[in-house]
């Protein structure tokens, strides 16, 4: 069964996949791609327990030894393979709201993880989540008042 992409996901097929290359590229931009993936969830309203177990799937699928640290100004990742070690910072506090980026980059990761996009190609679908535009004003403001409405319209379960 198939479902469909989130907006901002791509679905391209590659010759080699994310997994088979990850051997063949340096520590530092596999950890740059965990990293980015992580500060997109962050960022974005993902809980910190999911950002965590997100970001250090990734990085056990791409050949690291990863550990996610989520501060509330920044996330810390430690990656470490057989070459050596890696310790990178991203600043970025969880004050923004907006779930179809989390749903897009959460897809992002899957693929990842499934071995589906080159790792630079991934970078760069994780730079275009991240600046995807939130969802506009009206149609958030819309929809809370038609839930309410709906809640308000409902009749009462205790009836006396």
């Amino acid at each position: 069964m198939s479902q469909p992409l989130p907006k901002y996901a791509t679905a391209a097929r590659f010759e080699r996949s994310t997994v088979d290359m990850a051997g063949d590229r340096p520590i530092l931009e596999r950890s740059d791609l965990v990293l980015a993936c992580a500060h997109v969830l962050h960022t974005n309203g993902q809980s910190t327990q999911e950002t965590v177990q997100a970001a250090e799937r990734l990085g056990t699928q791409l050949g690291l030894r990863a550990t996610m640290i989520a501060h509330w100004e920044e996330l810390e990742l430690r990656a470490a393979d057989g070459t050596g070690s890696q310790v990178s910072f991203e600043r970025g506090s969880p004050t923004g709201m907006n779930m179809g980026r989390v749903a897009s980059a959460m897809f992002a990761i899957e693929n990842c993880a499934a071995g589906r996009p080159p790792i630079g190609a991934a970078l760069e679908n994780i730079k275009t989540i991240a600046h995807a535009p939130p969802a506009p004003t009206w149609l958030f403001t819309l929809a809370a008042a038609a839930r309410v409405l709906l809640r308000w319209r409902r009749p009462s379960a205790c009836t006396i």
